[in-house]
């Protein structure tokens, strides 16, 4: 499912934390994050990965569980 840059401004816009931004953060904010897609069962990120991701999830559903040894 692709979407044109007006649509995802429009879609950021309405995410909380990035509604302080103007337009055109918004338009750059968007062209360097690449839309990502992913299989069902593929994991998206876990406990021990150092990165720091905003996940917006256009359609689908998301399983969210934490895993624990001992």
């Amino acid at each position: 499912m692709t979407i044109t840059l007006a649509e995802e401004v429009k879609l950021l816009a309405s995410v909380d934390c990035l509604k302080p931004l103007s337009k055109e953060e918004l338009e750059e904010f968007a062209k360097r994050q690449p839309d990502a897609y992913f299989e069902p069962g593929e994991i998206l990120h876990t406990p021990w990965e150092d990165d720091e991701r905003l996940l917006i999830l256009m359609k689908g559903r998301v399983r969210i569980y934490r895993m624990w040894q001992g």
